[in-house]
């Protein structure tokens, strides 16, 4: 009985037909690769990873352009309109014409309410409140 099965094993490694070779090298090359797709530097994990990188970079860039067009709308209106030059000079530069009264109210505060951090200044607020309505106010095609 041992020899039968001896006899089986050394059948099987010798090819009963001219197409076992070719299944047995299509197996090992479907498992190298499948090996390359999934564990490569070009596999389909880091393909995921840089499809969810690159939705999150134009979300990204989408945010910018959209500030870069309020900017640019700012732009146009600060160099069309001088009512728009004057709201943001009286807003935050507190500019004042002559003959104009000015007052100042001062409000009772604690000393660490007195330090405060100096803000740059942001004319996004200008589009936001719109005081004069300088937006509307721009030149056609504009």
């Amino acid at each position: 009985m041992l020899a039968k099965a001896s006899l089986n094993i050394r059948n099987w490694r010798k090819p009963q037909n001219r197409y076992q070779w070719v299944i047995v090298i299509l197996l090992l090359l479907l498992v190298l690769l499948q090996g390359s797709l999934w564990l490569s530097r070009a596999s389909v994990i880091r393909w995921l990873l840089l499809e969810v990188k690159t939705h999150q970079q134009s979300s990204a860039n989408q945010m910018l352009i959209n500030h870069n067009q309020k900017l640019y709308q700012i732009v146009l209106a600060l160099r069309h309109n001088k009512q728009a030059i004057e709201s943001i000079a009286r807003s935050q530069l507190a500019m004042i014409k002559e003959g104009e009264m000015y007052y100042y109210v001062v409000q009772k505060s604690t000393p660490s309410q007195l330090i405060t951090k100096a803000n740059p200044v942001d004319y996004t607020n200008v589009l936001e409140a719109d005081p004069v309505g300088f937006i509307n106010a721009l030149p056609p095609g504009q």
